[in-house]
């Protein structure tokens, strides 16, 4: 219930809520749980978030991200 909720109030649709998707993009890193499926299904959802928007993530940003936070 509150993943949805969370999910619903974070829209983008406010700068505030843009910055924050965009903050939770940067600050996300691979738990050891969790498949390299999963880690990246997470990061194009943040990615999709803010497409059209002034924060939106670039192709290099992505690629960047994802090579310095996956382990080797």
């Amino acid at each position: 219930m509150w993943e949805a909720l969370m999910d619903r109030l974070d829209n983008a649709s406010t700068k505030l809520s843009r910055t924050q998707v965009l903050r939770k993009f940067t600050v996300s890193r691979p738990s050891p749980a969790e498949t390299v499926t999963q880690y990246f299904t997470k990061l194009i959802a943040f990615h999709k978030k803010l497409i059209g928007t002034t924060k939106n993530i670039s192709d290099d940003t992505m690629k960047t991200h994802i090579f310095t936070t996956l382990p080797n």
